[in-house]
């Protein structure tokens, strides 16, 4: 084999990463992609996590070795490189010794890197494994409430004994295994699944909604949001690992997520089932018990939704309260270990009073008036378009749509007219229109109706509205009046208000003179505009040159800020809003005589020495 010994004086070898797909490499482009491929793996598989996202990084990694074939033919002079190159071994073309000093240097350095891995990236001890949790079931067996009174059958007296038996059935650990997680979630999705038609119906009796827009909202989107928790729940549960400090070096630390306890979830009326499943799928995924209650206006949809959930769900972990006041008033009373409301600012109000007499943490999700910004530069077709939309979906009863447009002087009144254009296009007669929906109650339709009536501003399009069936048409009304009663309030009904500005400065002062929205629109081609509006207010999220669709995003967290909420969900955030990210920190015992360890300058008596030290580590903390 050694018997070929070519000149290597006169000799340089060509290769590159084409060459190795071709077959003909070398060993140094072989040693070279293998060792970016180790170190991308080494760091992006540093903790646990599920098949499909291991499978995923894996990927991302491979990847990573893709610039390398983007590399020139790159020459090796031989003669530079080996030291023995007079007498060089070569066959077929493989080189079969590198530099000693550069192939030292570069295994040094990946041993390096794989050192400062398992120091800094260790994988923390523990995992998902069910059988790590304490489960206890046979200490359910004396409850008098779960599984034998749900729903409706229970009555107010009976909310501090459920409550107490929620908890003995969390403190039992049945809710606290994975595979016991996934089967209630899958419970869920099957639950949506063989009941879309009557989900659909009920809807229709409360809303007046039409079957796109509740299949949409109430169907597909929570199948999605409780089939990513299942997928992703070995992720979620499992341990993150944590870089070390000086401090606390040698050690290893990562974070675990650990559920809050028993959950209560208020649900409201205008989404019933996405605003309600979509928290509860979270705290189940979490390990939390549930307590639900639906919200009474979407009385259908609220009976609906207590019969499934206590024909589908274990009662040992969702349990559906009565939908009467007297039974919320009790619950509330009661001890919970975290809260999550979607309502009105003014029920945030009463549910954050109640829980601060326990110290209960809380999610708000509130409405607010949501603003949209079209600038001089915009498409104002396009921006009438999906303002009128995204106003008139669920007969505009939905807490991120658009309230009010300050609209640039110069394009108001060419927007005015696209919003007509559009409103014609997309609902024509709107009383026999079933696209539109209807206000759900009486209440809420006299209370949008004082608002149609006592604006001071002018009726551009729509304006009419029917009674007997809660509809209103699609309206527009341009008014100049900052003070009038339709700026400061919530409209939640199919009106659009349009207030003309002199520019981009003075919409963005007329929004930072309200209460933070819970979203805020804006319609621009200039960049500028856009940063000046998103960069100078404050609202839970914003969509630019559309509307709503942020909200739609799993991995952009949704909710409001100041008035229109506290914290957010959707997604991986959703897990996170029910559960602790606890810290642990494992101090690594090594038989150094303590010198790293255990060092002696942490215990008294002080001294100098022990000053001197801590002023040098200062230094590095």
């Amino acid at each position: 084999l050694m018997s070929y010994k070519p000149d290597f004086t006169k000799t340089k070898m060509v290769s590159s990463v084409k060459h190795t797909l071709r077959g003909d490499s070398d060993l140094f482009t072989v040693w070279l992609a293998s060792v970016v491929t180790l170190v991308w793996l080494s760091f992006l598989l540093s903790s646990p996590t599920s098949p499909r996202a291991t499978a995923r990084r894996i990927v991302l990694a491979l990847v990573g070795c893709v610039p390398l074939l983007l590399l020139p033919d790159y020459k090796i002079d031989l003669t530079a490189y080996v030291p023995w190159a007079g007498d060089g071994q070569c066959l077929n073309g493989f080189i079969l010794a590198l530099s000693s000093t550069n192939g030292v240097l570069a295994l040094t350095a990946l041993t390096v890197l794989l050192i400062l891995r398992k120091l800094f990236f260790t994988t923390p001890e523990g995992s998902t494994d069910d059988d790590l949790y304490i489960s206890d079931p046979d200490s359910l067996k004396s409850l008098a409430v779960v599984g034998l009174k749900r729903g409706s059958k229970m009555t107010a007296n009976d909310m501090p004994n459920l409550v107490d038996e929620m908890r003995a059935c969390f403190q039992s650990g049945i809710t606290r295994t994975v595979s016991a997680r996934k089967q209630q979630l899958k419970a869920m999705v099957r639950m949506l699944e063989e009941n879309k038609e009557a989900i659909i119906k009920a809807l229709h009796e409360d809303l007046g909604r039409n079957e796109f827009e509740s299949m949409y909202y109430d169907v597909a989107l929570p199948i999605a949001e409780i089939q990513a928790l299942i997928d992703n729940l070995d992720e979620y549960t499992a341990p993150k690992a944590v870089g070390s400090h000086v401090i606390s070096f040698p050690s290893t630390q990562y974070t675990k997520a650990e559920p809050y306890g028993v959950a209560y979830v208020v649900g409201t009326w205008n989404f019933p089932f996405l605003l309600s499943l979509n928290p509860v799928a979270g705290a189940i995924a979490a390990g939390n018990t549930v307590i639900l209650r639906p919200c009474v206006t979407s009385r259908a949809s609220a009976m609906l939704m207590e019969e499934l959930v206590i024909k589908y769900l274990d009662p040992r972990f969702v349990q559906v309260v009565p939908l009467d006041g007297e039974a919320q008033d009790v619950l509330l009373k009661q001890r919970f270990d975290v809260i999550f409301f979607t309502g009105s600012a003014r029920v945030g109000r009463i549910i954050m009073r109640a829980a601060a007499e326990h110290l209960t943490p809380v999610i708000l999700e509130l409405g607010g008036k949501n603003p949209v910004v079209v600038d001089a530069s915009a498409d104002v077709a396009l921006a009438a378009k999906r303002c009128v939309w995204a106003r008139n979906y669920n007969h505009g009863q939905q807490c991120i749509s658009p309230d009010y447009v300050l609209c640039d002087e110069k394009v108001v009144d060419k927007f005015v007219e696209q919003c007509s254009v559009f409103m014609q296009q997309f609902y024509g007669d709107w009383k026999e229109n079933d696209s539109t929906g209807k206000i759900v109650s009486e209440r809420q339709f006299e209370r949008v109706i004082q608002l149609l009536q006592s604006h001071k501003g002018e009726v551009k399009v729509g304006g009419d509205f029917d009674r007997a069936t809660r509809r209103i048409a699609p309206t527009v009304i341009v008014t100049s009046d900052p003070d009038c009663p339709s700026m400061c309030q919530e409209t939640f009904g199919p009106i659009l208000w349009v207030t003309p500005v002199k520019n981009v400065n003075d919409a963005v002062a007329h929004i930072n003179a309200l209460p933070k929205p819970l979203a805020l629109y804006v319609f621009a081609s200039d960049k500028k505009a856009i940063k000046r509006v998103v960069q100078n207010t404050s609202s839970g999220g914003v969509t630019v040159n559309s509307a709503l669709m942020h909200a739609s995003h799993p991995e952009l967290g949704f909710g409001g800020v100041g008035e229109s909420g506290m914290g957010k969900y959707h997604g991986r955030y959703t897990f996170d809003s029910f559960s602790h990210d606890k810290p642990v920190m494992v101090k690594s015992v090594w038989n150094d005589f303590g010198l790293l360890s255990d060092p002696f300058f942490v215990y008294p008596p002080f001294t100098n020495l022990h000053l001197g030290i801590l002023k040098v580590l200062r230094k590095l903390m």
